[in-house]
């Protein structure tokens, strides 16, 4: 009856949640103090400048060579900010010289250099606690609360992210994306569904708009995948209504198809992410080197 009071969350869940916010935040807070008053690294000018005129011009000719999601994702609260950029009408943005566009957004037309950093490194550092938040996740479902704490301190306190989490360049949120896509994808492997399908194609296609070698997932896919069918043991697929696959070369079939479902959402997600057109150059300008 409505009288009946819903059963609460034990104290030790409730202590556990508490627990794992307070290492992600001790993980960020470490990560973003440690590189809160450093200089500017090479790779961040050029990723910032870049990220700042994806958004402010819709146009793709910067650090082209760099994937998408990270140098927007970083430059989003410079991009809002009261920074000025660099103007459009000179040859460096004609030729797309990000360095030299990059020297004068940071040092040239009067903005603060070190509070377009410290925005920029803000965000990364956040990709970072995504990062251990996952870990703890996946940890937690193989190897219970215990395995997960365990994970997430050896993530959020390893030297590595705490060296490479507070500086702005796709490092950070390539380890964040391929990690997530893995898991996804054995997430996949463990229950088809529209719910676990969909998340791993959307986590897969944000590794292929990050970084160039994103192509290496495509081999811990298959790896995955050959393991999944060598095992043998039934496939749970949940489309409508649950039934099993036992028979491996149905697994294959099904897992094949998901596969396939996986390559339109990225092909779909690149197209996106660069306004569906071909040309990284929204505006043809004749007569000057592109």
């Amino acid at each position: 009856t409505s009288d009946i009071a819903k059963p609460r969350p034990s104290v030790r869940r409730y202590g556990e949640m508490a627990l794992v916010v307070l290492l992600l935040l001790a993980g960020f807070g470490l990560t973003l103090s440690g590189a809160w008053n450093k200089s500017p690294a090479v790779d961040e000018v050029s990723h910032l400048t870049a990220g700042v005129s994806y958004w402010r011009t819709g146009d793709f000719r910067l650090n082209s060579e760099q994937g998408k999601f990270p140098q927007a994702w970083a430059a989003l609260p410079v991009a809002l900010g009261p920074f000025k950029f660099p103007g459009l009408d000179q040859a460096a943005w004609w030729r797309s010289d990000e360095w030299t566009l990059g020297h004068q957004f940071f040092f040239g037309v009067g903005n603060d250099a070190q509070s377009m950093l410290r925005r920029g490194r803000a965000m990364v550092a956040l990709l970072g606690a995504i990062l251990g938040l996952v870990v703890y996740l996946w940890s937690r479902r193989l190897f219970g609360m215990a395995g997960g704490i365990v994970s997430l301190v050896a993530c959020a306190f390893s030297p590595a992210m705490l060296a490479h989490g507070g500086l702005t360049t796709s490092d950070m949120a390539l380890a964040m994306s391929l990690t997530l896509a893995t898991g996804a994808w054995w997430a996949v492997l463990h229950r088809v569904s529209p719910g676990t399908v969909l998340a791993s194609a959307a986590a897969t296609a944000l590794v292929f708009v990050t970084k160039a070698s994103a192509f290496v997932l495509i081999l811990i896919l298959l790896i995955l995948f050959i393991v999944r069918i060598v095992a043998g043991r039934t496939l749970p697929v949940c489309m409508g209504r649950s039934f099993p696959v036992i028979a491996r070369w149905r697994q294959g079939l099904v897992l094949g198809g998901v596969g396939l479902v996986h390559l339109a959402v990225v092909v779909l997600v690149i197209w996106a992410c660069f306004g569906f057109r071909f040309s990284p150059f929204k505006y043809a300008e004749p007569g000057r080197d592109q």
